[in-house]
């Protein structure tokens, strides 16, 4: 079962500890391998051709991923920036920086970094990085932690492509009673302290937005994950989130994965491009 908490069931990136209390380190590496087609479908494509087109003839690029997981930023998005670019992959948890170098080529341009975001941000978004990329990530920030990056991202002029963070649009098919009261409490439960500070949740994609404003271009686009019956494993490791996360009833959960034949995850993808 994926941890609960954020955007399904998420952990904390920084300081590596699960919600929930148990102590473990990190994302299963088992759910991080779930959820990745359905990121790869989900990515807003007018921004990864925005993206691609503004990489063009950029030898060497320097692209650092933050909360790397095992790599699947760096395999979603190298497709669209030159073959030469340069990653360091940014990542807590040293489970997932041994299962994410296992995956990377021999060709030394991909490195991981074992970092803690919540308290060294700084150490790996500095000058002569070029492009800043997160998945699944800012919706687990405090707005004072966004501070510091956007700073980041301003003062050394770097583009950001920021994706997959929640929008708190979260609907089951069919509706079920007692669903308004487990996704309010779910809503709630995002806001949690996630080692960042008071989570942002939701309100991320908009909270990034506006601190990058009049610094460059500022592009969004949505990225939802649609469930059907066809994505058995993920929907239900969904269902099974989504209660732990709200506490919410045994018999709410029991309804859910029984009657449930569709899901929507509303997220959202931005892209910013400096000016010159």
């Amino acid at each position: 079962r994926p941890p609960a908490g954020l955007d399904s069931l998420r952990c904390r990136r920084g300081r590596g500890t699960r919600p929930g209390g148990t102590g473990l380190t990190g994302f299963a590496a088992g759910w991080l391998e779930l959820r990745e087609p359905h990121d790869v479908s989900a990515r807003a494509p007018e921004l990864l051709h925005t993206l691609a087109a503004w990489s063009a003839g950029r030898s060497g690029l320097r692209v650092v991923d933050l909360g790397a997981g095992t790599g699947s930023a760096w395999r979603a998005l190298s497709p669209f920036l030159p073959e030469d670019a340069r990653w360091t992959l940014v990542e807590h948890d040293p489970a997932l920086v041994a299962a994410g170098t296992a995956r990377l080529p021999a060709n030394g341009r991909i490195t991981y970094h074992q970092l803690d975001l919540a308290r060294d941000l700084e150490v790996v978004v500095s000058g002569g990085v070029d492009l800043v990329t997160a998945s699944a990530l800012i919706d687990l920030v405090s707005a004072a932690w966004l501070d510091r990056l956007a700073g980041l991202l301003r003062r050394h002029r770097c583009a950001a492509w920021i994706g997959l963070t929640v929008d708190g649009d979260l609907a089951f098919t069919p509706p079920l009673e007692g669903d308004a009261e487990v996704l309010a409490a779910f809503s709630a439960d995002m806001r949690r302290d996630k080692g960042f500070g008071p989570a942002l949740g939701a309100d991320a994609h908009q909270a990034l937005a506006k601190r990058l404003e009049g610094h460059g271009q500022v592009l969004s686009g949505n990225s939802p994950w649609r469930l059907g019956e066809a994505d058995g494993p993920m929907l239900h490791a969904m269902i099974d989130g989504i209660a732990d996360a709200a506490a919410a009833p045994g018999s709410w959960r029991e309804r859910r994965h029984l009657r449930t034949t569709g899901l929507r995850v509303g997220h959202r993808d931005l892209l910013f491009l400096p000016r010159p």
